[in-house]
């Protein structure tokens, strides 16, 4: 997907509203509007133009904040005005700095006013069992770890899927889903792979917020559909397809699996598994300094192996008319969507926004035994 989390991995950090600046850390301060308890972050960096968001803690979603503060120290703010709008909107929150940095004053609109009262947050000291979503977000946005401080997960249905039993937990505001598992056909430890599944389905609710946020009052959707599609007593798969309009000019969609070690929880990148270069194997994730490396090799080597096999493999559908969905254009290979499944690893092509209907082309998968023949530097065991 450009998924919700691969290149929000992708989308969420484009999504999020300005979480800091280079001159200060945005305030974060708790207290209530009226009787009814909030959550606020403010960035007064700038004081001809304050930005911030909020959320009642009963709801958990941002309502975004525009404003200035003035000479005298007085702060006034919008909630959620239109991108690029030039109209002039009332400003419904009215704020005087106190003493030991709160912030009291009114908040009106159509005749009714609220009291406003806030102060500084002390974020609660990390613990050495949080999971690494939440440890990030402690260090980079405090708002959003508290957002999800707040959240819990509750226990779904029940499933067996290839002789291993899944107990699936919602999340009941952004109704996000994931499994984790609860038995398996051997007995081996599954509590480092539960912790990665846990993860994920952490990151996928703050992606559903990130979403709303960077929406403001638009209509959003964010529906995602979770299923595992592969597991033995060495890796999982678990496909993550979701729907996502938050508020851009299209709305999108796309895959984003998750690919484990089942006995670590370790992620798996491709590469880790598949590997078709002569030298050191590279191995990339975001953030690394070595990703020129791997756009190289995926662009000069793995996309057009890819299109020479599918072209033997699948030639009806390399055949298929180029001026519709071009699956003979390596570009759309070089960084596909995989995972594993019965027959083989699963690659799937990314085309442009304008394309994005030919990402779903079937059958595209890379059998066993030519993936066992390419072997990458993680030992894995394999279907024949």
């Amino acid at each position: 997907m450009r998924g919700i989390v691969s290149v929000l991995q992708c989308c969420g950090a484009a999504l999020l509203l300005a979480a800091g600046s280079a001159m200060a850390e945005p305030e974060l301060l708790q207290g209530t509007v009226g009787q009814a308890k909030v959550l606020v972050e403010l960035d007064l960096a700038k004081p001809d133009e304050v930005t911030g968001r909020y959320f009642y803690q009963k709801y958990h979603t941002d309502i975004a904040l525009d404003g200035a503060l003035d000479k005298q120290r007085t702060l006034r703010l919008s909630e959620n005005r239109p991108f690029f709008s030039t109209k002039s909107v009332p400003m419904q929150w009215t704020l005087k700095q106190g003493a030991n940095g709160r912030w009291t004053g009114r908040w009106a609109s159509k005749g009714k006013t609220l009291d406003i009262s806030l102060s500084p947050v002390a974020l609660p000291p990390a613990r050495p069992d949080d999971l690494p979503a939440l440890d990030e977000l402690r260090r980079t946005s405090p708002y959003e770890y508290l957002r999800l401080k707040g959240l819990s997960l509750k226990k779904d249905r029940q499933d067996t899927f290839m002789g291993y039993g899944l107990q699936w937990w919602v999340e009941p505001v952004s109704r996000i889903r994931l499994f984790q598992l609860v038995s398996s056909p051997t007995a081996m430890d599954l509590s480092a792979a539960n912790r990665t599944l846990q993860n994920r389905q952490w990151q996928e609710v703050n992606s559903y917020f990130g979403c709303l946020s960077g929406a403001r009052d638009r209509e959003t959707e964010f529906d995602q559909t979770v299923k595992p599609v592969f597991i033995n007593d060495s890796v999982l798969s678990v496909s993550l397809f979701t729907s996502y309009d938050c508020g851009g000019a299209h709305p999108d969609f796309g895959d984003a699996p998750l690919n484990m070690e089942l006995a670590t929880g370790k992620i798996l990148e491709l590469e880790d598994v598949f590997w078709l270069g002569k030298g050191p194997y590279i191995h990339y994730e975001r953030g690394m300094d070595n990703l020129e490396a791997y756009s190289n090799y995926r662009e000069q080597l793995f996309a057009p192996w890819v299109v020479d096999q599918f072209k033997r493999l699948y030639p009806e559908l390399m055949n298929d008319d180029p001026n519709e969905c071009n699956y003979q254009d390596p570009s759309v290979w070089q960084f596909s969507v995989w995972y594993f499944e019965p027959r083989g690893i699963y690659l799937g092509p990314t085309f442009a926004r304008a394309a994005r209907s030919c990402d779903e082309p079937g059958d595209t998968v890379i059998p066993y035994k030519t993936v066992k023949a390419h072997p990458g530097p993680v030992k894995v065991t394999l279907p024949e």
